[in-house]
């Protein structure tokens, strides 16, 4: 028994007769006959009472048609799921994220796949560190890794996708973190370089997806709007000549305890704190290591110490911290997107896609 005997034994069975069915199977009529006959030869039953005047199914060609229905419609499922999975349509792709990548671009590249690649299965993993994340995509555990560039990139293809200043995170009560604007205000929001959220007086705010570009800038194009950087400085670190003063100088935290994610394996992110502090002139005199980032900044809001984090981070969203740029040329961080040199597969190019897409106009 094969598909070309089943396919002609069902439209046989649909029709009850065999001129009519060869016409729809293209065949000859002599043809559609012997098939028939060869497939009853083999089930030793017959499936048809012929005659003269009509073609009727036994009651073992009613109970074969219902399976043979089951099998071709199987066969037609499995035939759309191979071509969709040669598209990247279908499958299964793994994206792991760092910790700040995780809270401000995971949730929008997460509605965004979905919508555009709906029968794509995703299994996103956060608050993950750049080493983890490198091994994650060698040992193909994961697919594709939003994270800092890697010291070692062997094995890896390595696009850039934005660069972002740091910011000196504070306690919100701090006297050197009065430049600042406190958490939550639309100067704070673009001093971090991060999107402000809609405006508190304005009702459609709560309806806007943290995609919409209307939520990035809610008063884009408004003449009446003032520039809301903050007193003193530019865009990312740069002086502002009309201003003078602005800014924290890193010296004024010479004596501070840092926050910093782990030393182990050479993570990306505590080599860039030490060096801004180095070229700054000084060598932290403590760090107090931690994980995921959003300890990191609970750690800041409870006078544990001080931070240098992407202006990112600032989407967290967590109260008693203040984001302060740095005077002069602010030390910046880069995030990337990794995946396996020579991937060929269509639904992580699918992915990578997006994602480069999404993080690149949201920028």
């Amino acid at each position: 028994m094969d598909v070309r005997q089943l396919t002609s034994f069902t439209v046989l069975a649909q029709e009850l007769h065999f001129g009519r069915a060869a016409a729809r199977l293209h065949l000859a009529q002599p043809a559609l006959s012997q098939q028939i006959r060869q497939l009853e030869k083999e089930l030793g039953s017959t499936l048809f009472l012929r005659s003269t005047r009509r073609v009727e199914l036994t009651e073992a060609g009613e109970l074969l048609l219902g399976r043979a229905r089951a099998v071709l419609a199987l066969l037609d499922r499995a035939a759309d799921e191979q071509a969709r999975l040669a598209q990247g349509r279908l499958g299964t792709v793994g994206i792991g994220f760092i910790g700040t990548a995780t809270y401000d671009v995971l949730p929008g590249v997460a509605r965004r796949l979905r919508t555009t690649l709906p029968d794509l299965r995703l299994d996103l993993r956060g608050e993950m560190l750049t080493p983890e994340l490198v091994a994650g995509v060698l040992d193909f555990s994961l697919d594709v890794a939003l994270m800092r560039p890697p010291m070692d990139p062997t094995g890896l293809r390595l696009l850039p996708l934005r660069t972002e200043p740091l910011v000196a995170a504070l306690r919100a009560d701090d006297p050197r973190a009065a430049g600042a604007a406190p958490p939550g205000r639309a100067d704070d929001v673009r001093a971090a370089g991060a999107a402000p959220p809609g405006r508190a007086d304005d009702p459609r705010a709560d309806n806007q997806r943290a995609d919409d570009p209307r939520a990035r800038d809610p008063n884009a194009g408004d003449p009446r709007t003032v520039s809301a950087a903050p007193r003193g400085r530019g865009v990312e670190g740069r002086p502002d000549p009309g201003h003078a003063g602005g800014g924290l100088d890193l010296r004024s935290l010479a004596d501070e305890p840092f926050i910093a994610h782990p030393s182990r394996r050479k993570s990306s992110m505590h080599q860039s704190m030490l060096d801004a502090c180095h070229a700054a002139g000084f060598e932290p005199r403590e760090i107090i290591e931690v994980r995921e980032t959003s300890t990191l900044v609970t750690f800041v809001a409870a006078g544990l110490g001080v931070a240098l984090v992407p202006a990112s981070v600032r989407s967290l969203g967590i109260d008693g911290v203040a984001y302060v740029p740095l005077t002069g040329v602010a030390p910046t961080v880069e995030l990337v997107m990794a995946t396996r040199e020579g991937d060929t597969s269509p639904g992580v190019r699918r992915v990578a896609d997006v994602i480069e897409e999404y993080v690149r106009a949201a920028a």
